[in-house]
């Protein structure tokens, strides 16, 4: 029981994960797309793609317009307040809703490989405030790529920003001919992009650090100001500044001279402790006169 609890947390956690990082679709086509659902709740970016070319592919409409509105969510894509000319549309033509897009799409590659499968012409692009146009126009086929500037994070710049897409959005749908195909695609939120902030520490490095970079600070200031050249900087610190007297390397000098000096005691004071009598070298008890009496 503990195991199915805990792997269906896991599937909740990935599902929850999935729908951060995704975006809504929708395709509006005068002419039904076999095969193609009406709606769809979860599609990856492969499934898109593989849509929008079979949308294309016959090359039976007139005009194909695609709008793309990076920020976009599905929140506000069901806002009753907005878009009621996308709803109208939606409502008399052939349609195709998905919720949640997992993965990004490439709306510049899929728009270029419609305008080369249906020749629509070379591309001319143009900019404007509320963003870049790429128009591929030929005599009988026009494909459009719409991308309107990012929605910004903050409520009331949102507001705004959504405002402007509604303009754009209604002005597009008052352009589309009676043979169309409407592409309407948006790009993931980042969850890290949202929440973004700097975060500084109250004391990024210790007061003994501070201190150390205050004190070496105003002893380079006090040493350039007293000097007349770069060749005098040190003329005029005083002395304990100028020289540094108990520096690391005395110390280590002593300790080893002290070692030294401990090591050569005990090797004197070792050999001046041996006792040899001296009628151990006298003839009468060297080793020839004890020879001489275990003989006899």
């Amino acid at each position: 029981m503990l195991l199915r609890c805990i792997g269906a947390l896991l599937t909740a956690t990935s599902a929850v994960n999935a729908f951060h990082n995704s975006s809504p679709f929708l395709l509006l086509s005068s002419n039904p797309i076999e095969s193609a659902p009406r709606s769809l709740e979860i599609a990856t970016e492969q499934t898109i793609t593989d849509l929008i070319a079979s949308a294309s592919s016959p090359c039976d409409a007139t005009s194909y317009i695609i709008l793309s509105q990076p920020g976009l969510t599905t929140a506000d894509l069901r806002d009753s307040a907005h878009h009621k000319g996308l709803k109208a549309l939606s409502a008399t033509g052939f349609s195709v809703e998905v919720t949640n897009v997992i993965g990004e799409l490439d709306i510049k590659g899929l728009t270029k490989t419609v305008a080369k499968n249906c020749d629509a012409g070379d591309a001319s692009e143009e900019k404007s405030r509320r963003g870049e146009t790429v128009s591929y126009v030929s005599t009988e086929k026009k494909v459009v790529l719409a991308s309107f500037e990012a929605l910004p994070v903050g409520k009331q710049e949102r507001a705004a920003g959504l405002k402007s897409f509604d303009a754009g959005l209604s002005s597009w749908l008052h352009r589309l001919d009676k043979n169309y195909v409407f592409i309407l695609a948006s790009t993931p939120v980042e969850a890290a992009e949202a929440h973004a902030h700097m975060y500084e520490m109250d004391e990024p490095y210790p007061t003994a650090m501070h201190q150390d970079l205050k004190r070496g600070l105003e002893l380079e200031r006090r040493a350039k100001g007293n000097s007349s050249s770069g060749d005098h900087m040190q003329d005029g610190l005083p002395l304990f500044e100028k020289y540094k007297f108990l520096s690391p390397g005395i110390f280590m000098s002593l300790s080893v001279s002290l070692l030294l000096v401990i090591i050569l005691w005990v090797g004197v004071s070792a050999i001046a402790g041996l006792e040899v009598s001296y009628a151990a070298f006298s003839k009468e008890m060297g080793p020839a006169a004890q020879n001489k009496g275990k003989q006899q």
